[in-house]
């Protein structure tokens, strides 16, 4: 297939957040030419994170991968993916591909946002494009003879604030996100319009960030009830903790024992301890 440059003609890593996000109709429109895409050259926030992704880049070099090749030229990702009448052109551009010294090959995906955001947000939001990405990636290493190993997601804070996370590749997040990306595309070769659907939110549990991953305890007993306990004594615990406060700002500089039919307070330079008494 072709190079492909128009944006109609392919879907995108944008393209598959929108998808997941249920904003079918719109898309689609754009897509058959019926309304132009929205204009982002004066919107600050995307600005700003086109205007800092070279610096974010280059931050992420110098603070993370010292030692890695980078593979600054091959940036461009396109591939075909398949179905049963005909193909849905995907196309992505990596922010930068970098292959290390064992010959695994790792994107990086430069974003800016406020500085009230956390990174779980952050990785939630992004994570269509991102596995997206990932996928056309690994089609590329097979091609390359590269061990593909996930993408690092490099994020500036505000102004003040920058963290990476390693995330890594779930093909079964995968195969459901092309799945919906294939009957998206069904439509637009169609010229049939979609409805909007519901915001896909898929498990992401499983994916793993930073190489480790999030567990579901929910069907462990033990864990469970000591979890309870825990919730359950937490605001007992608050009071505790305050009644202590308020019982330590009794004691004169004079003193090593203050002591009533409840409890004992010894005091000594290094600390104050209280002892409950048994009571009849």
């Amino acid at each position: 297939m072709g190079i492909i440059n128009d944006r109609k003609d392919f879907i995108g890593g944008t393209d598959a957040i929108r998808i997941m996000n249920g904003e079918w109709l719109e898309l689609y429109q754009e897509k058959v030419g019926l309304t132009e895409p929205e204009d982002l050259s004066e919107v600050l926030a995307v600005q700003l994170g086109v205007h800092t992704e070279q610096f974010n880049l280059d931050w992420w070099v110098q603070s993370y991968s010292p030692g890695y090749a980078m593979a600054g030229t091959e940036r461009e990702l396109q591939f075909e993916f398949r179905y049963d009448d005909g193909y849905v052109p995907l196309k992505g551009t990596a922010d930068m591909m970098c292959v290390d010294s064992a010959n695994k090959s790792y994107i990086v995906e430069a974003k800016h946002t406020n500085a009230f955001t956390n990174m779980t947000d952050v990785i939630e939001r992004y994570m269509p494009q991102i596995q997206f990405y990932m996928h056309l990636h690994n089609m590329h290493c097979e091609e390359h003879d590269y061990k593909p190993d996930g993408c690092f997601l490099s994020v500036i804070f505000g102004n003040s604030k920058w963290e990476s996370k390693h995330i890594g590749f779930d093909p079964v997040y995968c195969a459901n996100m092309l799945g919906k990306i294939t009957q998206f595309w069904e439509h637009v070769i169609k010229k049939s319009p979609p409805i909007d659907r519901d915001a896909e939110t898929p498990d992401i549990s499983s994916i793993t960030i930073d190489r480790k991953v999030k567990l579901d305890m929910n069907r462990d007993n033990e864990w469970m009830s000591d979890a309870h306990d825990y919730v359950d004594t937490l605001e007992s615990a608050k009071k505790n903790e305050s009644a202590k406060k308020r019982l330590m700002s009794h004691i004169p500089p004079d003193v090593y024992q203050m002591d009533c039919s409840l409890l004992t307070v010894n005091i000594t330079d290094k600390r104050r301890t209280i002892k409950v008494k048994e009571q009849a």
